[in-house]
């Protein structure tokens, strides 16, 4: 942990939790809503994903490096507020889609010696009541950001065991 000296304002542990600003634009164009599955789509899709990688590789490098070897840094997973249980190809497309961030993020904590909190684990098939999603709103209740921090406790607990 890198330190200013002072005791009270070592950084013990950092959170980050990057939205999918990047993603749902392609999600919602024409191309993607017209034909979600099809080869256009997948390759505008493939495209953000890929660059989403990039970004996070710089930003997880310059925390890392501003934070030190020893700081915890806890990365988290997405979850797909689309996951409703309809089978619907949107639904799967969103859930293909999240599944190649999630491993995207994956990759990039290991090159970080960053952890993974796993948001999509707990918001499997709690969606609806997790987000806001059935008002047209894809962000998290009260208790899916409680559900968010248990991904967060789950991945410090991993890598500091309680005592």
């Amino acid at each position: 942990m890198q330190t200013d000296g002072i005791p009270e304002t070592n950084v013990h542990a950092v959170t980050l939790s990057l939205g999918a600003n990047d993603i749902f634009p392609v999600l919602q164009n024409k191309y993607c809503t017209d034909d979600p599955e099809g080869e256009i789509c997948t390759r505008e899709l493939e495209a953000a994903t890929t660059t989403l990688e990039q970004n996070m590789d710089v930003i997880l490098g310059s925390l890392r490096e501003a934070a030190g070897p020893e700081t915890i840094i806890m990365i988290l997973t997405y979850y797909n507020p689309f996951d409703l249980g309809t089978g619907l190809a949107f639904e799967n497309v969103s859930d293909s889609t999240l599944d190649r961030l999630n491993q995207r993020i994956i990759r990039v904590a290991q090159r970080h010696q960053a952890k993974v909190a796993g948001a999509n684990s707990i918001f499997v098939d709690l969606s609806p009541a997790l987000t806001h999603v059935l008002a047209g709103d894809i962000h998290p209740t009260d208790e899916g950001c409680a559900a968010l921090l248990l991904a967060f406790e789950n991945s410090y607990e991993k890598a500091v065991p309680f005592q």
